[in-house]
């Protein structure tokens, strides 16, 4: 399950999700961890979250906090990862039809993030070991929905992208009055004549919407094809998308 930065959609989110949670370098020193540094981050409000306000909590010189983390940014995302795997441990899927538990599991997901607002645009990899539990129901559920494991894989990548991209856009969106996508579409066509790219003027002067519902629809449509593909409605005992 991973995320990707704010509109790009490019990151593989599956093989992050541990990454970097173990990172050290030479010489550790011994009187606090990585877990301590963390920790005394939390503590703190996020406009104080800074190297020195967490070795002054923790009674260090900054040079040890600097050794398990590279700066603010960095201490930023281990407290929203470590938040986001906390939330999400304990999201329960259900065990009937697959396409529920992947409508579930996708609602869950982007609620906590927009619920972190501006630390969830932090979040550049997968959270840590509590988000691998709802990430491996949902894979149970799709197999025993129909789909191998292979798929099922390709399945939980595709749609924590999607929702982790979608819960970006509408948080950028929030901090910029409207996402900067949107702000270079508009100054584009300020340079043509005004009969030209008439679907798009009327969208923008609408309202660009954020389709939440209708995306996953359409995630959903796709991983109900990527699973028929390898179980054609004319093979005998075929199942019709549920377990």
């Amino acid at each position: 399950m991973t995320a990707d930065s704010t509109s790009s959609g490019s990151r593989n989110v599956i093989p992050a999700a541990v990454e970097g949670s173990s990172r050290r370098r030479a010489g550790r020193p011994a009187r606090i961890s990585r877990q301590m540094v963390v920790d005394a981050a939390a503590a703190l409000t996020p406009a104080n979250v800074t190297i020195q306000a967490v070795a002054d909590r923790l009674g260090v010189d900054r040079k040890a906090v600097s050794y398990y983390v590279s700066g603010r940014e960095e201490l930023l995302e281990l407290i929203t990862a470590r938040t986001l795997a906390n939330e999400l441990e304990h999201l329960a899927l259900p065990t009937g039809d697959w396409r529920d538990a992947v409508r579930v599991y996708a609602r869950g997901v982007r609620r906590v993030l927009l619920r972190e607002a501006s630390l969830s645009l932090l979040i550049t990899r997968l959270p840590g070991a509590g988000v691998l539990m709802p990430a491996e129901a949902l894979v149970d559920r799709l197999v025993d929905g129909g789909f191998d494991e292979g798929d099922a894989m390709i399945a939980l990548n595709l749609v924590t992208r999607m929702v982790f991209a979608n819960a970006k856009d509408i948080l950028v969106a929030r901090h910029f009055g409207e996402h900067p996508t949107v702000t270079e579409v508009r100054r584009a066509l300020a340079e043509l004549p005004a009969e030209q790219v008439p679907h798009l003027r009327r969208v923008l002067r609408d309202g660009v919407p954020q389709p939440f519902e209708l995306e996953l629809d359409f995630v959903v449509a796709g991983l109900q094809y990527l699973r028929d593909r390898h179980d054609p409605p004319d093979r005998p005992g075929h199942r019709s998308g549920g377990r």
